[in-house]
């Protein structure tokens, strides 16, 4: 990042930005620019939309690179197969560990302050709500789109004669569910954020009621380098690799 000009910088999109160095992630985080379901825009779309001095941003982005030093790696550079059984192992898993939790967490603090405070009843019918869709999403991507991942990635237990232009089809409407679910996922956090004040407990807050706050923003986080990985890395590796199988041969 060091050796790129910045007016070359704010053209780059803010997905390529955070695969290049993770750590990065949190100064859009802070500035509010969404880099997981929104990282598609260069980072200059991304200033304007939010109303942030793009100066400022790269200046905070170089601070962070700094700081942070060489990233360990880009998951652009791993490999399918890895990037699924990552995903799965530390993602997945993180979300149906967190989920059981959460619920207890907001069903209780729901029950018993429920009544002066209103939003924590509506939190907790979000994160009951967040619980399902979740658990019905990982489900439709361990049984139908990782293993056909996994299966492209080997170059030869997809028959590329069967490859066709509905094949890809199907892949893109597979994908776009997959997208679409996650922006449902990102829109409920994103409300939780809103009636949580930023994560933010107030003075009189019991224990659970802290855990709960702070198990959601633990949980938000996780859930935006999940969304990222998968939105703008995995799917673009998926699509390129179906349709260089679905390409007639010379």
């Amino acid at each position: 990042m060091h050796s790129i000009d910045q007016n070359d910088l704010t053209q780059r999109t803010v997905a390529d930005t955070v695969s290049e160095n993770y750590a990065l992630a949190t100064v859009f985080k802070r500035y509010g620019i969404d880099f997981c379901c929104g990282g598609g825009r260069t980072i200059e779309e991304a200033c304007n939309k939010k109303g942030v001095d793009v100066s400022e941003l790269l200046k905070a982005l170089e601070r962070a690179a700094e700081r942070s030093g060489a990233p360990a790696s880009d998951p652009r550079e791993w490999e399918v197969g890895f990037l699924v059984d990552y995903i799965t192992n530390v993602h997945h898993r993180y979300v149906r560990e967190q989920i059981p939790a959460l619920l207890a967490f907001a069903r209780k603090v729901a029950k018993v302050h429920g009544a002066g405070s209103p939003e924590l009843i509506e939190i907790a019918g979000l994160v009951h709500e967040l619980a399902g869709e979740l658990g019905a999403h990982l489900v439709d991507e361990e049984e139908k789109l990782f293993p056909y991942a996994r299966q492209l990635a080997t170059n030869g237990d997809v028959d590329a004669s069967n490859r066709d232009g509905e094949a890809m089809e199907l892949l893109g409407d597979t994908i776009g569910q997959m997208i679409a679910e996650h922006d449902r996922a990102g829109d409920i956090m994103k409300h939780i954020r809103e009636l949580t004040n930023g994560f933010q407990p107030p003075e009189h807050a019991c224990n659970t009621y802290r855990a709960l706050f702070s198990t959601l923003e633990d949980f938000e986080t996780d859930l935006h380098r999940h969304v990222h990985l998968e939105n703008n890395v995995l799917f673009p590796k998926v699509i390129e690799l179906e349709s260089e199988l679905s390409l007639p041969s010379a």
